[in-house]
């Protein structure tokens, strides 16, 4: 599926699909909205971030609602009913030129946020990712947003359609669409912050990551990204 690039200009959005979570990381793992639970983690620390506190991580720490190593967040999605959903979340990551697993969902990839080795957030499938083009260093405070339809496919076959949106602190909010097919061999469950491999884990802090059932659309986006 073709990629496009374009941005959007500041905009008053309308109210946004159902929150399932938002989880504000200021000295707190609860969401404070929402249904999802709060976030178990085995070591925990905060440090300024984007709004007030956010969470720290160390290269192969995760959190997850069910579990201090790996685990889930969303438990009522699996790949085979996952239909619409939304993640957006702020970042600033202590390294580059390395993976950074900022949130890894096996459920479906598209909800997922990567840092690269090439400095650039990725969600998606490794056979077929979404890319930013842009790349960011250890010194920019990011906001991504990724959002996932559906389109097709039964059982563990996913088609989707999704848009990856990011931007800077005080910048301009950007987006790329696409999407795809992925098969996998079993029913995957697993969805965390972070990631338990110390090559590929995340370093660095998050903010006020939230979580919806729904495709938000560009204005919500916006929205949130100059909140």
């Amino acid at each position: 599926m073709a990629l496009s690039k374009k941005t959007f200009p500041k905009a008053t959005a309308a109210a946004p699909a159902t929150l399932l979570a938002n989880y504000t990381f200021n000295n707190t793992l609860a969401s404070t909205g929402g249904t999802l639970g709060t976030l178990q983690k085995s070591s925990t620390s905060y440090q300024s971030g984007r709004f007030s506190n956010a969470i720290t991580f160390s290269n192969g720490d995760t959190a997850s609602e069910t579990s201090t190593f790996y685990g889930d967040i969303w438990t009522a999605m699996t790949r085979s009913n996952f239909t619409t959903g939304s993640v957006a979340l702020w970042f600033k990551s202590s390294s580059i030129n390395r993976r950074n697993i900022i949130l890894y969902n096996e459920k479906c990839p598209w909800l997922s946020i990567e840092f690269g080795s090439n400095n650039q957030i990725f969600t998606g499938p490794g056979s077929n990712p979404i890319s930013s083009g842009t790349t960011f260093g250890t010194s920019d405070i990011v906001f991504v947003c990724s959002t996932a339809e559906r389109t097709g496919g039964t059982g563990n076959t996913q088609t989707v359609s999704a848009t990856l949106y990011f931007g800077v602190a005080g910048g301009t909010l950007q987006s790329v669409s696409g999407g795809g097919t992925q098969t996998e061999n079993t029913y995957i469950t697993t969805s965390c912050f972070g990631h338990g491999g110390s090559s590929v884990g995340f370093g660095g802090w998050i903010d006020q990551a939230r979580f919806y059932d729904g495709v938000l659309t560009a204005s919500e986006v916006q929205a949130l990204y100059t909140e």
